[in-house]
């Protein structure tokens, strides 16, 4: 069967991809506010807030589902009142971020002892295309400028660029383990689903002779098959029981007949 192998697919992937991040992670700290935070992130160690304090630079991070995040950072005397950046090389090639408003949490500044700190962070597609961009050219000189505020430039320094690189790549993989991971899970479910469906059918005296069931994200779709053409009553009677059961949206259930081997739609009058 498809599933199956499709089952035995991921859990063939799992164990190396596992293996794959493990190895990646040594690089990297493990930060998590466990009052605060359900998830933690994963920092390149020379990333490190507290290693990096009185400078301007770009950081980047990603959490334990892979989601990557890059952060601007801006420290000067007075404040330019950033929302994004924009990178580039000098063949003229670039990515930005999106803009981010202030609202003091992911876009946020202070002052302490006459000087200004800004911090705007991008998470996952906001800041993804910036840093891919980054971590295709870690070996060429990066360009950095400030966005939505007052002009400000820096190049990216070749540590940060490093950093950045192997986010990506830590992200990359950790995103595959948790893409492969819900997959299996998925898998299970509707294999599951493939037989509560039609038993629960059974008890209202409803016949399918198959059933298969498609997850996507958190929608669920039904398509079942009976021995003959189903007619208007038994159509409506399959939905309103999956509708109330299951809770599966009537145009989100197909119902189907095998007729001389061909399928064949049900009368959906």
């Amino acid at each position: 069967k498809e599933a199956e192998r499709n089952i035995a697919f991921c859990d063939s992937l799992i164990p190396i991809k596992t293996e794959e991040a493990e190895g990646l992670k040594k690089g990297f700290v493990f930060e998590k506010d466990s009052v605060y935070e359900e998830i933690g992130n994963y920092i390149w160690k020379q990333q490190t807030v507290e290693r990096n304090v009185q400078r301007c630079y770009i950081r980047s991070g990603v959490n334990e589902k892979g989601e990557i995040y890059l952060a601007s950072v801006f420290y000067g005397g007075a404040p330019i009142n950033h929302t994004g950046i924009k990178v580039s090389t000098k063949d003229g090639q670039f990515a930005e971020t999106a803009a981010i408003p202030y609202d003091g949490g992911v876009n946020y500044r202070f002052k302490d002892l006459g000087k200004t700190t800004e911090v705007v962070t991008y998470k996952g597609e906001k800041g993804l295309d910036a840093a891919k961009f980054i971590s295709t050219n870690v070996k060429e000189r990066v360009k950095a400028e400030y966005t939505g505020g007052k002009p400000y430039t820096l190049y990216i320094a070749d540590g940060d660029k490093k950093a950045i690189a192997a986010t990506f790549e830590l992200a990359t993989v950790l995103s595959d383990l948790e893409n492969l991971q819900k997959s299996l899970l998925e898998k299970g479910v509707e294999e599951q689903l493939e037989k509560n469906i039609p038993e629960s059918l059974k008890k209202k005296g409803i016949e399918v002779t198959a059933c298969k069931v498609h997850i996507e994200g958190e929608l669920l779709k039904v398509c079942l098959w009976t021995k003959e053409v189903p007619d208007g009553e038994l159509e409506r009677g399959i939905k309103d029981e999956l509708a109330a059961n299951w809770g599966i949206r009537e145009e989100n259930c197909e119902v189907l007949a095998w007729e001389n081997g061909k399928q064949t739609m049900g009368d959906s009058s």
